[in-house]
């Protein structure tokens, strides 16, 4: 398969899932923190979870369509959410490790953004895969038709 189906299958679900990490996050601060978020931190979420995960899916998207062939599982839903879970795996293990070195964050913390992190990826590997298979079929169609 072709990279660019990989990239744009990326930057789709990443769109979609940096929404709904946006908004999880804002609901997850109000109710731990039991504050009105002011509408600057709205913008400053949506910058700092949007730009970098739009980066993220396009580069997922990219290592899926090299590796899709060798990912274990029958459809690339099953492929790609194994494949995010591992990426998930693999950058939280470093990033508990470096919190939990710090006196200041509390396990309640790291269980937040450890919990928040798996169901995003999960998130994200479904869409990627729905949006490869999409994708895939319209570019199947377009060579029918021709």
């Amino acid at each position: 398969m072709s990279v660019e189906l990989g990239a744009k299958s990326g930057v789709f679900a990443a769109i979609i899932t940096s929404g709904v990490g946006v908004i999880s996050s804002l609901i997850i601060n109000s109710l731990i923190y039991g504050i009105q978020i002011p509408t600057s931190m709205y913008l400053y979420m949506t910058l700092n979870i949007f730009i970098p995960y739009i980066i993220f899916g396009l580069l997922a998207g990219v290592i899926f369509s090299v590796i899709y062939k060798y990912l274990p599982g029958q459809s690339a839903v099953v492929k790609s959410v194994i494949m995010n879970i591992v990426i998930w795996a693999i950058v939280n293990l470093y990033n508990i490790f470096f919190l939990l070195s710090k006196d200041f964050v509390g396990i309640s913390f790291i269980m937040i953004n450890v919990t928040q992190g798996l169901i995003t990826s999960i998130i994200f590997g479904y869409l990627l895969g729905f949006f490869w298979m999409k994708f895939s079929r319209e570019k199947e169609q377009e060579v029918i038709e021709f």
